[in-house]
């Protein structure tokens, strides 16, 4: 009777230690899974303030359009972009952005490259500065995990002055109207994550 005890009690304690081991091994795999997507995010977020960076240091005449294949970034113009774009494979976004690098240095493990690429949104005079347009962009930034499964895409709003005797059909209001500090440019005014 003491041996079947035994048995039952040990059998018991087999089933817990095997039960707590394969929760743990579940943590493990959340906190794993979590971190990476944190990874992502935060890779992402840097990429899109790389792509800002790059618009914001631009001179005082707006880019133009360049042939295909452009050396340098390209600003699409509006409407250009697919719709669906935080869905699209990587080699698209290789094909129509700019790559900033790799995340972990190669020599660890093969990392993706994280991509930028800019929209032209908007332009307009403003009402009081001849000489003066204002052009808002749209920014997006995509980085991934070395799979390619755990993807972050984000995008934000960027609004710059340029300046240049054009003249854009519209104008709008002045620099107090959409720029607390009053100057020309006003950089990220919106964001958001897509993915």
């Amino acid at each position: 009777m003491v041996l079947l005890l035994c048995m039952i009690f040990l059998t018991a304690m087999m089933l817990l230690g095997l039960s707590s081991s394969a929760d743990t091994i579940l943590q493990s795999q959340l906190a794993t899974n979590l971190q990476k997507a944190e990874r992502v995010k935060q890779s992402a977020q840097t990429t899109l303030e790389t792509g800002e960076k790059w618009l914001m240091d631009l001179g005082a005449s707006a880019p133009g359009p360049c042939q295909a294949p452009c050396k340098q970034a390209v600003i699409h113009p509006a409407g250009t972009l697919p719709g669906d774009l935080q869905y699209k494979p990587l080699n698209w976004w290789l094909a129509n952005g700019q790559a900033v690098g790799q995340n972990p240095p190669p020599s660890r493990n093969k990392s993706n490259p994280s991509v930028w690429l800019i929209e032209s949104s908007y332009t307009g005079a403003v009402a009081d500065r001849p000489g003066e347009r204002r052009s808002w962009y749209r920014i997006l930034a995509r980085a991934s995990d070395p799979t390619d499964k755990v993807v972050s895409v984000v995008e934000s709003i960027v609004l710059k002055t340029w300046t240049e005797q054009q003249k854009p059909s519209s104008t709008i209001p002045t620099d107090s109207a959409l720029c607390a500090a009053g100057s020309g440019d006003c950089g990220r005014m919106a964001w958001r994550r897509l993915r």
